[in-house]
């Protein structure tokens, strides 16, 4: 199906499959409608697997909104084997916050075709 959807397309369906797996209404609108910014990840510690290909991690993260303002937040994410090198300490990352409460985020990473593949089946 290479090229023959759009990304809007192909984003509607992967959010459509990822609320099947479990992933609250609460973080898609998150990831839909809130404040994109730059973190930085000050500690990661791992809390265990979580199926297959998925790791459970409490991140500590310092996030810098557009307007230079700096906060921290602790969250707790399931990310895939393939993102777990991304959010290393130190590492800089995409998130998407609410602006009502901060320390309910998204982590914005591009999806690689093992996403996909996992997603959707092969």
């Amino acid at each position: 199906m290479k090229g023959q959807l759009s990304q809007e397309q192909l984003q509607a369906m992967m959010d459509e499959q990822l609320m099947k797996r479990g992933v609250s209404a609460e973080l898609m609108d998150i990831a839909r409608n809130g404040e994109r910014a730059y973190a930085k990840v000050l500690d990661v510690v791992p809390l265990g697997t979580s199926g297959s290909d998925r790791v459970k991690l409490r991140l500590t993260m310092s996030i810098t909104k557009s307007n230079g303002d700096v906060f921290e937040v602790v969250t707790e994410k399931e990310v895939s084997d393939a993102v777990l090198p991304k959010v290393q300490q130190g590492n800089i990352v995409r998130v998407v916050y609410s602006p009502q409460d901060p320390s309910k985020l998204v982590l914005e990473m591009q999806a690689t075709d093992a996403d996909v593949k996992g997603t959707f089946g092969a």
